[in-house]
């Protein structure tokens, strides 16, 4: 018997979240933004950085997938590293 696949990277599940919610967040949020933690939307905006800064406040600096919601057929990968600001000194 062969052993399990690894567990996809997050990336990818939150992908594959997204695209089993687009039909939705088409009705509910065509041509924003989304940002996706753990298979839910956890922010919304216009711009993409403006809808990332919204979630990493919310959910803290950790690796988070943004998408643009559209019908045009042009989704384009936003793998979004975490990255923490710099402090000042």
């Amino acid at each position: 018997m062969l052993p399990p696949p690894p567990p996809l990277p997050k990336w990818e599940r939150e992908r594959e979240a997204f695209l089993r919610m687009l039909p939705e967040l088409i009705e509910t949020r065509e041509n924003l933004f989304v940002v996706i933690h753990e298979g839910q939307v956890v922010a919304e905006g216009p711009d993409k950085f403006e809808a990332l800064d919204r979630a990493y406040a919310k959910v803290g600096y950790v690796d988070l997938y943004a998408e643009k919601v559209t019908t045009s057929g042009d989704l384009r990968l936003v793998k979004v590293p975490a990255i923490k600001p710099a402090t000042s000194r």
